[in-house]
C-alpha cells in the first residue's frame, strides 16, 4: 500500500509489468513502468512520537489515501494519544500542504500539549453485586504505576461508563447508573466513579407461541428458564439459541425463534416471550 521512507512514505506505489516473449531465443523480455503514486509526508509537532507509532496513528498511511476525513481521524488519534501520555488537556489542529508539481502533500500536526498529569487513583463507589477488581479489570482508565502515569482520556472515561452499564446490564439490572467524576491537585488527577446499581427484575411470565410441533414442557425444559428466577439478557439470549438448535435437531432446519421481553409494570417483573416459526420439517 505504501512504499516506506524515513520521511514519509508514497500512496498508492503501482508497478505495471509487460511481458514479450521471444520464440526465436525462447526468451521473454520484461517492461516495468513504475508509478510512485503520491509521496506524503506526515510531521507532528509539539509533542516527541515516534516515526512507527505516527504511521499507526495517521491513517493516511494504511488506507492509502489522503482526504478531510482520514486527516480528522489522525488529529483525533494523536489527541487521544498525547491524553494517554499524560497530557490530558492536549489540543491538536491539522495542516495540510499541497505541493502540485511535484506530487507531494504534507500534513503537520500541531500539538498543544499543556501540562502532563497523572492519575493519582481510580476509585470504585456504590458498587455492590460485582467487585472493584473485576469492575478495574474492564476499564481502560488506570492509575499510574512505577513507569506510567497512569492511562485516561474523556473518550476513554466515556467507554469505560458504557462498558460498566452493560456489565449491570447484562447482569439482569435495570435502571443502573454510572456517573464519573474527576478532582484534580497539583496536575495529579482522581477519578471517582460512582454506581447507583439499579435493581434486577424477575421473570414473571414465560410464554410460548408458534410450537405447534414440541410441547411447551419440553420447551421449557430445554430453554432452562423458570418463572421467579431473575431476569438477564444473556439468559434469554441462551434459551433462545438452546431452543433453536433443538428444532434443528428434530429436523426443522428453517426454524426461527425470536425472544420478546416486556417490563411488567404492576409487579416489575419481566414477561419473556418466544416466538416460534418451525418452517417445513425434513426427514431423511
Amino acid at each position: 500500500k505504501f512504499v516506506k521512507l524515513k520521511a514519509g512514505a508514497f500512496l498508492n506505489t503501482r508497478v505495471d509489468v509487460a511481458q514479450d516473449y521471444k520464440p526465436a531465443n525462447n526468451q521473454v523480455d520484461l517492461s516495468l513502468t513504475v508509478d510512485p503514486g503520491l509521496f506524503d509526508l506526515v510531521e507532528v509537532i509539539g509533542l516527541e512520537i515516534a516515526e512507527d507509532k505516527v504511521k499507526t496513528l495517521a491513517l493516511e498511511f494504511e488506507e492509502g489515501a489522503v482526504d478531510i476525513d482520514l486527516i480528522e481521524v489522525g488529529r483525533n488519534n494523536i489527541r487521544t494519544y498525547a491524553q494517554q501520555l499524560g497530557y490530558f488537556e492536549a489540543t491538536v489542529d491539522a495542516e495540510r500542504i499541497d505541493a502540485e508539481y511535484d506530487n507531494a502533500v504534507q500534513i503537520n500536526y500541531r500539538v498543544n500539549a499543556g501540562n502532563k498529569h497523572r492519575i493519582s487513583d481510580v476509585d470504585i463507589k456504590g458498587n455492590q453485586y460485582f467487585k472493584e477488581s473485576e469492575i478495574k479489570s474492564r476499564m481502560k482508565v488506570h492509575s499510574a504505576g512505577t513507569f506510567s502515569s497512569g492511562t485516561y482520556s474523556p473518550d476513554l472515561l466515556n467507554q469505560d461508563v458504557r462498558t460498566i452499564q452493560a456489565m449491570y446490564l447484562s447482569a439482569g439490572f435495570d435502571g443502573t447508573q454510572v456517573v464519573p467524576s474527576t478532582v484534580e491537585t497539583d496536575h495529579a488527577l482522581k477519578i471517582t466513579i460512582n454506581i447507583a446499581e439499579g435493581q434486577q427484575l424477575p421473570i414473571d411470565v414465560i410464554t410460548f407461541r408458534g410450537n405447534a410441533q414440541v410441547s411447551e414442557g419440553e420447551l421449557r425444559d430445554r430453554s432452562g428458564l423458570k418463572e421467579g428466577e431473575i431476569y438477564t439478557p444473556v439468559a434469554v439470549e441462551r434459551a433462545r439459541s438452546a431452543m433453536t438448535t433443538m428444532y434443528y435437531y428434530k429436523g426443522f432446519p428453517d426454524a426461527r425463534i425470536e425472544a420478546q421481553t416486556q417490563r411488567n409494570v404492576t409487579n416489575g417483573g419481566v414477561q419473556v416471550g418466544f416466538q416460534i416459526t418451525q418452517g417445513d420439517s425434513y426427514k431423511i
